[in-house]
């Protein structure tokens, strides 16, 4: 819905702007109606579809072409990581979440790598899943506090075996 106009072409105060085009992917229905059933509350979230799995998801992506899908990993046909490298050809303003209750190391570097701007598990509290789509339309990048740390971990050991090859090299 487009802000209402004063008639001078000023946008009135409390309206925003068109609501966040939510597309939801999960393979599993119970979920997806869970997380339809607490966006669609949020005045300025408009859930416009939902996919089982990733393959379907990119069909929809570019159909629908929403601002933000929130998305599992794991899924049948095609996984979520496979999803988002392509839904980034179909819809690449689209912006993606990741919403598993994967906490390995490897899913959050293949996810990022992939192109997603959020990894966060399913333990996240309901009152924080449209917060986080709103950071992420936002231009934010969001990951669960304990993936962080994993993510920070991995970047010190990386840098800690750089740095020791180029001490290696130098001699």
């Amino acid at each position: 819905m487009a802000p209402s106009s004063t008639g001078d072409g000023v946008a009135e105060a409390g309206q925003g702007s068109d609501p966040i085009r939510t597309l939801i992917v999960d393979d599993h229905a119970l979920f997806r109606r869970g997380l339809e059933i607490v966006l669609v509350t949020e005045d300025d979230i408009d859930v416009v579809g939902e996919a089982s799995d990733g393959a379907e998801a990119v069909e929809k992506a570019g159909e629908w072409l929403p601002d933000v899908v929130l998305m599992d990993i794991k899924m049948p046909r095609s996984s979520g990581i496979e999803a988002c490298r392509a839904i980034k050809d179909v819809a690449p303003s689209a912006r993606i979440v990741i919403l598993t209750m994967s906490d390995e190391e490897e899913d959050l570097f293949d996810a990022i790598k992939a192109g997603a701007s959020g990894y966060l598990l399913k333990d996240i509290p309901l009152d924080e899943v449209a917060e986080a789509l709103r950071a992420v339309h936002g231009g934010q990048s969001l990951i669960s506090p304990s993936m962080a740390g994993k993510l920070l971990t991995e970047f010190a050991s990386l840098a800690k075996r750089d740095s020791e090859e180029q001490i290696g090299r130098a001699h």
